[in-house]
C-alpha cells in the first residue's frame, strides 16, 4: 500500500489568507486527487467556518498575536508561541506532512517553525505587496516563495531569484 502525499496548508484570520488557501486546496484536489490536504487554522478566524464548509479538515492551533508595540503582552508571547508550535507540530506528525504551505496570518508562524524543526519543506505564499511578519519568518526557511506582486517588500533578507518559483492561480510569479 502506497502512502499518499500529505500537504498542510496554514493560514487564516482574514479572507486575504483563507481565499488563497482554499484555492490551493481545490487545485491540489483537482490536480492530485490522492493528496491528503489538511488545513491549519484558529478557532476565531474565517477559516473556522469556510474551510470545513469547503470539505477540508481543519486542525486548530492556538492564536498567537505578536504585539506591534512594547507591552506586557510581550511577556506572554514566548509561552504562547511555544504552545502553538507544539500544537502545529503535533498536527504535522499526525498527518505525516510532506510539505507545509503557508499563507500568512496568526497560524503560519507556528506552522513554519514546527515544519522547520522537522525538516519538512515549506512554501510561502505572499499575496500582499508588503509581506507580513509570519511570511517574513517563513521565507527564511522556505524551499519556495510565491509572490503575487512584482516588487513585494518585506523579504529584503533573501533574494527571490535564488528560490524556486511555483505557479499560482491567475497570478504572475516574479523573482
Amino acid at each position: 500500500m502506497t502512502r499518499h502525499v500529505s500537504v498542510v496548508l496554514a493560514g487564516g484570520g482574514s479572507a486575504g489568507h483563507v481565499t488563497p488557501l482554499l484555492a490551493t486546496a481545490d487545485a491540489l484536489r483537482r490536480l492530485a486527487p490522492d493528496t491528503v490536504v489538511t488545513a491549519l487554522g484558529t478557532s476565531r478566524g474565517l477559516e473556522a467556518s469556510l474551510v470545513p464548509a469547503r470539505g477540508y479538515p481543519l486542525e486548530l492551533v492556538p492564536r498567537v498575536r505578536v504585539p506591534r508595540k512594547p507591552s506586557t503582552e510581550w511577556l506572554a508571547m514566548p509561552t504562547r508561541l511555544r504552545s502553538a508550535v507544539k500544537a502545529a507540530g503535533a498536527v504535522l506528525d499526525r498527518v505525516r506532512a510532506d510539505a507545509v504551505v503557508g499563507f500568512g496570518g496568526y497560524v503560519s508562524a507556528p506552522a513554519y517553525l514546527a515544519a522547520h524543526r522537522r525538516r519538512i519543506p515549506i512554501v510561502v505564499h505572499e499575496a500582499n505587496p508588503r509581506a507580513g511578519l509570519a511570511n517574513r519568518l517563513g521565507a527564511r526557511y522556505a524551499a519556495s516563495v510565491v509572490v503575487a506582486t512584482e516588487g513585494t517588500t518585506g523579504l529584503r533578507f533573501m533574494d527571490l531569484k535564488d528560490r524556486e518559483a511555483l505557479g499560482n492561480y491567475r497570478v504572475k510569479i516574479y523573482g
